[in-house]
């Protein structure tokens, strides 16, 4: 699953790796959390456009935000089939910018620990994503697409976002249809992408926490955040 990532870079360094500027009022975080706007880029005329958009997605038809739960994620093995998210696989695809995610490691006791996953080369990383803006609303929401993880994270969580390389991307923001052929692929490609974790502090357990300290590695175990903290995982 990806339900928590960061985006600290500089506005040159984003655009020379995503060839679009980020949106105006972008600045870097560490600690993203669902139910956020976030950083989208996504395909208009040929040209790419990073946008804001809600991380909770919600298909065009939804009429109000009661109807149905927001969604944070969608399962490839699924999502072509899914009612919720068919149309805009078909034809709604983005990428989600990100410095690196976390992800929560169960131990046989005790709390979870939270680990920092980035790229083994520290470039910006690019997860698959869906979008769609529910029946009279303004702003998109979002998606982020998860596959089972790969052999080296499996030990942390058995699920992980869709990490696609550079030369995926083109094929991804064509708004033609997918196949499952092309999924397949894409998860081909999404191998040739070499990761690094280290686990990080609980502090990233509390999404009010947003500075870089977050990301620093850690040695040894740290005794467990209040309860009131380890319900913020959301």
């Amino acid at each position: 699953m990806c339900g928590r990532f960061a985006l600290a870079t500089t506005p040159q360094a984003f655009s020379a790796r995503f060839g679009c500027p980020p949106p105006s009022g972008w600045t870097p975080r560490w600690n993203i959390a669902p139910q956020s706007r976030i950083v989208v880029v996504h395909a208009r005329g040929g040209e790419r456009r990073a946008v804001w958009m809600h991380w909770g997605f919600r298909p065009s038809w939804a009429r109000a935000a009661r109807d149905m739960r927001p969604q944070i994620n969608a399962r490839i093995e699924t999502v072509s089939e899914r009612p919720m998210f068919r149309d805009a696989f078909r034809r709604r695809r983005a990428l989600v910018p990100v410095s690196g995610f976390y992800e929560w490691q169960k131990p046989p006791r005790g709390p979870s620990r939270p680990f920092f996953i980035a790229a083994a080369g520290g470039e910006l990383l690019a997860l698959a994503a869906l979008f769609a803006t529910p029946a009279g609303e303004e702003e998109a929401t979002v998606a982020i697409l998860t596959r089972p993880a790969s052999e080296a994270l499996q030990p942390i969580h058995h699920r992980m976002p869709l990490i696609l390389p550079e030369k995926a991307w083109k094929r991804w923001l064509d708004p033609e249809p997918v196949d499952d052929a092309l999924l397949q692929h894409l998860l081909e490609e999404a191998e040739t992408v070499h990761l690094h974790a280290v686990p990080v502090s609980r502090r990233v357990n509390d999404p009010r926490q947003d500075d870089p300290s977050l990301l620093t590695p850690i040695e040894e175990e740290q005794p467990p955040v209040s309860e009131e903290s380890q319900g913020r995982l959301w």
